[in-house]
C-alpha cells in the first residue's frame, strides 16, 4: 500500500499542534470524500480553503467549522488514529484554554 502523503500546501494549512504522520495514516485509510471534512477540522483558523458548511435559514446564514473533537469514528482503529493525530494538541493546550481535570 502507497503511503498517503500531504502535499507542503496542505501542511501549511493545518494546525501545528497536531500528529500530521498520524493524521495522513488516518486519511490513507479513508475514502477521499472524507478528506476535505478532515483538513477542515485540523485547518488554523481562518484558514482559505478549510471545510465549512453554509445554512440559510431565513435571513439568517449559519456558519459550521467543524473541530478535531467534532469528529468520531465507530471503527476503533480509525478512532485511535483520530486520538494519536490529536494527542500533542490535548497535551499542550494554549495557556488561556479552560482545562479541567
Amino acid at each position: 500500500m502507497t503511503r498517503f502523503r500531504l502535499s507542503a500546501e496542505t501542511r501549511s494549512r493545518l494546525r501545528s499542534d497536531i500528529d500530521l504522520d498520524a493524521l495522513e495514516g488516518l486519511l490513507a485509510l479513508l475514502d477521499e470524500r472524507a478528506h476535505e471534512v478532515i483538513l477542515g477540522a485540523f485547518a488554523k483558523t481562518g484558514t482559505e480553503g478549510s471545510y465549512v458548511a453554509e445554512k440559510t435559514q431565513g435571513s439568517h446564514k449559519i456558519i459550521l467549522v467543524p473541530q478535531p473533537s467534532d469528529i468520531c469514528f465507530d471503527d476503533p482503529t480509525l478512532q485511535a488514529m483520530l486520538e494519536k493525530a490529536c494527542k500533542p494538541m490535548i497535551s499542550n493546550p494554549p495557556p488561556d484554554a479552560n482545562v479541567s481535570e
